[in-house]
């Protein structure tokens, strides 16, 4: 019965992880209280039997509170909460041993309660230990993972910058699988920025960087070649399938307000470098906009 107690505790625990902090911790701050009072029904009561199940009861659930109030509150205020409450039940315990009933009883013992105090008192320290060392790795984790975004990620759009396109395109290098690789850029940008300022511009930027990730498969590549240039890269397609791929992005680009001229060309990893099939494409979009632009010219 303990053990199904303490489960379906933790089990209610991992399922109000989205419930609001005052919920999670009322929750909390109320079972502590049953805990104290039934602690305290215990020590005073007068039948012997009762007693032991609910010290016993009582002792099996302190680790699990504990753990309990470590994830709902800081360290520090954890440590103070934790300490308070176990030195009460250590207090309850001491007085409620000198009891009469308790004559010549194992639980008459005037080290029960610090014992137990001290016992239950090194869990918390070494919980909150095991906090402090998982936030401290949490903490670093994110950094790192802040920094390699900040290398790897355009920080307007939040595609892929030109660095992070040259890796992936390396590491296609190594498999040498035929690829699409296309250059888009957004038609009359200038005039753009001219009638409604930078922030229009770059509204209109995110928008189409936003509907471009949204036209291809997780297994692509949408990045910010810059500017108002953007880079796809799709690997596994043929001609037919390329220039379905081409025609669907011209079109979810018109969502955005605007339209886009494209130079594309299909790169095959076993016979040319990356940079040779980027400089075609950015060939045959010199070619798209030289035509009037809004239009795609593969190369």
């Amino acid at each position: 019965v303990l053990i199904i107690y303490n489960a379906l505790l933790l089990i209610a625990l991992a399922a109000w992880r989205h419930t609001s902090d005052w919920v999670r911790r009322s929750f909390l701050y109320a079972l502590l209280t049953v805990v104290l009072f039934r602690w305290s029904f215990a020590w005073y009561g007068a039948d012997l039997t009762d007693t032991y199940i609910a010290v016993v009861a009582t002792l099996i659930q302190i680790p699990t509170l504990l753990i309990a109030v470590f994830l709902m509150h800081q360290k520090r205020v954890g440590l103070g909460i934790g300490t308070s409450w176990l030195v009460t039940l250590g207090l309850v315990a001491l007085a409620g041993s000198r009891r009469t009933v308790f004559i010549d009883d194992p639980l008459n013992d005037w080290r029960l309660g610090p014992f137990m105090v001290a016992m239950n008192l090194g869990l918390l320290i070494i919980v909150g230990w095991w906090v402090r060392e998982r936030e401290d790795f949490l903490a670093a984790s994110r950094e790192q993972i802040e920094l390699i975004d900040a290398a790897n990620l355009d920080p307007l759009t939040g595609l892929a910058n030109r660095r992070s396109i040259h890796q992936h395109l390396d590491s296609l290098t190594r498999i040498r699988h035929v690829s699409v690789v296309a250059l888009l850029d957004i038609d009359h940008f200038k005039a753009i920025n001219d009638s409604f300022g930078h922030e229009g511009g770059d509204a209109v930027l995110c928008r189409v960087a936003e509907a471009l990730a949204g036209a291809i498969r997780p297994s692509d590549m949408v990045g910010r070649w810059g500017g108002e240039e953007f880079v796809v890269v799709a690997r596994g397609l043929n001609s037919s399938m390329a220039d379905d791929l081409i025609q669907r992005l011209r079109s979810v680009v018109t969502t955005a307000d605007v339209t886009a001229s494209v130079g594309w060309t299909l790169w095959d990893p076993a016979e040319e470098s990356w940079s040779e099939a980027m400089n075609r494409a950015d060939i045959s979009l010199y070619k798209a906009k030289e035509s009037g632009r809004d239009r795609a010219i593969s190369g």
